[in-house]
Parts: C-alpha cells; sequence; structure tokens
C-alpha cells in the first residue's frame, strides 16, 4: 500500500506474492515433495487463484530482480543469514511478534500447508518449538541477533507490548533448557 500512496484499487492488481515477495521462498517450495504442488493446488481454482498459486511457486530471487525500486521484501532469515551491507543500504523494518502467538499462529500454519508434513498436536507442536526442531528456528536467537545488532534497523516493531518482560521471560526459559 506505501508503494501505491494507499490506493487500494492500483493494490489490487497484483497479488500479495508479486507485490511483497517472501525471499526465501523458494527454497520451501522447490523440493521434491513439493514440485507437483502447483498442479493440485490448482484445480479447479479461478484464473486469479491460479496466478497467485503460480507466482508462489516462481523463484522469488527472480522476481525481487525484476521489481521496480523501491521494491518492498520480507524474510523469516535472521540477521546472519541476510546480506551483510542490508543494514548500511536498505530501509529495514523489523516486526517481532510475542512468541505465544507466534507458536500458535506457526502450528495452524503448519496444519494448514502440506509441505510441513506435521500432523501432531499442540503440544507436541509446543515441544518442537521450544526446543528449535521445526522449519524457520531457533525463534529466539533469531530475536537476539536482530536485537543485539551493531546497527540496529531503522525501525523494530514489538507487537502486542510483551518486550518488556520477554527479555527476563527468555533468560529463564534458556536457562531450563541448558539444565540450569
Amino acid at each position: 500500500m506505501v508503494a501505491n500512496d494507499c490506493d487500494y484499487e492500483e493494490a489490487k492488481k497484483r497479488n500479495l506474492m508479486e507485490r511483497f515477495p517472501f525471499l526465501e521462498m523458494g527454497m520451501f517450495l522447490k523440493s521434491s515433495k513439493t514440485k507437483d504442488m502447483p498442479n493440485q493446488l490448482s484445480l479447479n481454482k479461478t484464473e486469479q487463484e491460479k496466478q497467485i498459486i503460480a507466482s508462489m511457486y516462481r523463484s522469488s530471487i527472480d522476481l525481487i530482480e525484476e521489481m521496480p525500486s523501491p521494491r518492498f521484501i520480507k524474510s523469516h532469515l535472521p540477521l546472519s543469514l541476510l546480506p551483510p551491507s542490508l543494514l548500511d543500504t536498505c530501509k529495514v523494518v523489523h516486526v517481532a511478534r510475542d512468541p505465544r502467538d507466534v507458536v500458535v499462529s506457526y502450528y495452524y500454519h503448519c496444519k494448514l500447508f502440506l509441505n510441513t508434513n506435521f500432523t501432531g498436536d499442540f503440544n507436541t507442536f509446543w515441544k518442537f518449538f521450544i526446543n528449535n526442531q521445526i522449519e524457520h528456528l531457533p525463534y529466539f536467537e533469531n530475536l537476539k541477533e536482530w536485537w543485539g545488532a551493531e546497527k540496529p534497523p531503522q525501525l523494530t516493531v514489538s507487537q502486542g507490548g510483551w518486550r518488556d518482560y520477554f527479555d527476563e521471560e527468555m533468560q529463564q526459559e534458556a536457562a531450563r533448557l541448558d539444565g540450569g
């Protein structure tokens, strides 16, 4: 919306995956277990839905390179896996969510998407999450890396007001996991 001067009609002309691509999307959708997904997901879909599905399976790097400036790109990657010059050359907004919200949201995400192959209950998922045994983790180390960056992002948004007490809770949980 920012790139379209809050013009909803202009924004609706391109799907979200094209306007705001996910940097690492191709990494998750180009595996042998997902190669037939675009065809399977496109069955009985409208033309617009088929275009959205096709854009998800397109190389995000190619899509980003073709985009005009300014570009808006999202990622779940930790700072250490992004270009070293990122914070010097780009405007970065880091959004951090309450981990309790993240684990519930991610649980339903994994139940919904076929490529995760997760079929367990929430208690099992919680154990995997807290022990960093799921894709996109370790969550807490990712947060610490962003928060401790030598040159922090231009804007860090912590949703829900949880950050004030989170550092202490995170230290207690880390000590518990380390056996202390």
